[in-house]
């Protein structure tokens, strides 16, 4: 469970994401209606998310996303929207917001993306080890796993718990990854392991 702090400018929002975040046992901290004041409850409460909006006045998403990142580089934001530019939110998650969610509001994505960027990092394997983790449930023997690994590896030119394999990448890239790997290993393996190895991998891209 986390200290949550919400900056919106309409009070609708901000009693849904409460109303969310509260059932799921979350605590809001604070709340604030634009980003001059939502920066200023930052530095005070130092909340351990925040959800904020794009658009509102004295200071907007964009602003306040910067004077955060620059009180705290680490911190975690979300950014709430309800316009439809990809280039935009594209430009906020690359100077440093953790994830978006879109307007009207939806409970699960809200309590998805706040459960993924709470985790424990003790909590969080790698996809490498959910791999070893997912083969092992498949019955499938360590050789042929490390024969996968190492196709993996040649393929992309680093591994599989590298920090550039994300979801995204793996949903994106996912099928024409075991395709390769699979054109590297069928000599070796037989199709039952060729099998196991393919359930195994769908589910990290899943």
């Amino acid at each position: 469970m986390g200290r949550i702090l919400l900056i919106d400018d309409a009070p609708f929002a901000r009693t849904v994401l409460r109303t969310i975040l509260e059932d799921a046992g979350h605590k809001i901290c604070g709340e604030a209606e634009n980003g001059k004041e939502g920066a200023e409850k930052f530095h005070r409460l130092r909340p351990d998310l925040v959800f904020c909006d794009v658009r509102m006045n004295e200071m907007d998403g964009d602003e306040c996303l910067r004077a955060i990142l620059i009180e705290d580089p680490s911190a975690k934001v979300v950014i709430c929207t309800g316009i439809n530019d990809p280039s935009h939110i594209d430009a906020l998650l690359k100077a440093g917001a953790k994830g978006y969610i879109e307007k009207p509001i939806q409970g699960k994505k809200v309590l998805d993306i706040t459960e993924e960027l709470l985790r424990d990092p003790a909590d969080v394997k790698s996809y490498k080890e959910l791999m070893e983790q997912y083969a092992k449930a498949e019955g499938l023997a360590e050789k042929p796993l490390l024969d996968f690994f190492e196709a993996f590896r040649n393929i992309n030119g680093f591994d599989l718990d590298d920090d550039r394999i994300n979801a995204q990448y793996l949903k994106e890239n996912g099928e024409s990854l075991f395709v390769g790997t699979r054109a590297l290993l069928s000599a070796k393996l037989t199709m039952e392991q060729l099998r196991q190895l393919e359930d195994a991998f769908r589910k990290l891209s899943s």
